[in-house]
């Protein structure tokens, strides 16, 4: 090779080596090592106001809680389980006192879940105890929450640039049309010395079938928002999750004894943040 083609031979193989690395394809798929105890950190508010401004004081509630997951394989099905438990949780809110905040906060410390996903990251199936008292609209919902953030992929390889989406029922045997679509753009795989991680972006519509909402029309989003998730290709696992979402719904304030009228409806406006942060 003459010494004039050098700098062009040097010059296509780093093209041809940057082209391979950017449009190689990947699969991503779960794969949690049953001798590791995981570590979920999990963070959640939610505010909600009369439809309007916001004003100064919104109703707040938020929880902060760390979980250690411990998972079996089934490779006959192909399905992960998950076992969660609390190790630590926080709960404050605008309208309870700290009594009320430490009976709630008791009980979530004795709470277990049992989670089966499957290879691409669907939740197949959620036990959870012990049983709590209603909490769609709080973020002690823990495993709603769970179904928003965890990441699901395509079972086919991914690339930068590719797009797919999925539906996650809720498992919610009282609200059994409950839903959230996800709407995922690997926009990025980056090298790092625990793996390479897809970053994803995310767009999500959540289809509550709630009590409160407006009629339960579950034909059109309760939620609506965004958010970012990692997950690390070379271990099969994610690593954060971070999404905001905002909703209006018409609640109707409990009838007084004795009183026949219909309540009025009452126009909130809603807005939750979830975080998840994943480590061995």
């Amino acid at each position: 090779m003459s010494r004039n083609n050098l700098p062009a031979s040097i010059l296509a193989f780093a093209c041809l080596a940057l082209i391979s690395c950017e449009f190689q394809s990947r699969r991503a798929t779960w794969r949690l090592d049953s001798k590791v105890t995981y570590k979920i950190r999990y963070a959640a508010e939610l505010r909600a106001k009369a439809d309007g401004s916001w004003g100064s004081s919104p109703y707040v509630s938020a929880a902060d809680a760390e979980f250690s997951g411990r998972a079996a394989t089934d490779t006959g099905k192909g399905q992960i389980e998950l076992s969660l438990a609390v190790d630590t949780v926080a709960y404050r809110s605008s309208e309870r006192g700290p009594e009320e905040d430490r009976y709630m906060t008791g009980r979530l410390r004795k709470y277990r879940a049992k989670a089966t996903l499957s290879r691409t990251g669907q939740v197949l199936a959620l036990e959870e105890e012990p049983g709590l008292p209603p909490v769609e609209f709080t973020p002690l919902n823990f495993g709603r929450y769970l179904a928003y953030a965890l990441p699901s992929f395509p079972d086919a390889p991914i690339k930068k640039g590719s797009r797919w989406e999925t539906v996650q029922p809720l498992l919610d045997k009282f609200h059994p049309d409950s839903r959230v679509l996800k709407r995922f753009t690997l926009s990025a795989i980056r090298e790092t010395p625990e793996g390479d991680l897809a970053v994803c972006s995310v767009e999500m519509e959540a289809f509550l079938d709630e009590d409160l909402g407006d009629g339960a029309d579950t034909t059109k989003p309760s939620l609506t928002g965004r958010g970012q998730m990692v997950f690390n290709l070379g271990k099969g696992r994610p690593v954060s999750s971070e999404l905001e979402l905002e909703g209006r719904f018409m609640s109707r304030l409990p009838q007084k004894a004795g009183d026949s009228t219909q309540p009025e409806p009452l126009p909130l406006r809603l807005q939750e943040k979830v975080k998840l942060e994943f480590s061995e």
